[in-house]
């Protein structure tokens, strides 16, 4: 089941850059939507990148904003990509950075450096 991304992160999220020849440079959501196929069970959230603490210290700071999506692949794989869109007191901004990319097959969580690397192992077909 396909899920559109929410359009609060919509305009800020780009795969490729002119210094990542790897990857063309297109919407995250058309990308990952392309990478896991249309019976992937998709879902969107918009959060911390993980760095509240939940804790006074982060009334203090301006904490990032990520848009992530995660898919459930038909072999059972959960593949996730989060992209950093922001700040909570600057809003969205036009440039983005990468977050988290990983893949958990059963216990196992699989992290990778680059989204090309996250793109091979999506693909590469489950022992």
């Amino acid at each position: 089941m396909l899920t559109p991304m929410p359009r609060t992160s919509r305009p800020a999220t780009c795969v490729g850059s002119p210094a990542r020849a790897a990857l063309p440079r297109v919407a995250l959501e058309r990308w990952f939507l392309a990478l896991v196929g249309p019976k992937a069970r998709v879902s969107w959230e918009v959060n911390d990148c993980g760095e509240a603490c939940g804790c006074p210290a982060d009334s203090g700071r301006d904490l990032p904003v990520c848009a992530q999506v995660s898919a459930k692949l038909e072999n059972g794989d959960v593949a996730t990509v989060s992209i950093s869109v922001g700040t909570n007191e600057q809003g969205v901004s036009g440039a983005t950075r990468s977050g988290g990319r990983y893949v958990m097959r059963g216990n196992t969580t699989k992290s990778f450096r680059s989204l090309s690397a996250f793109a091979r192992a999506v693909r590469k077909p489950r022992p």
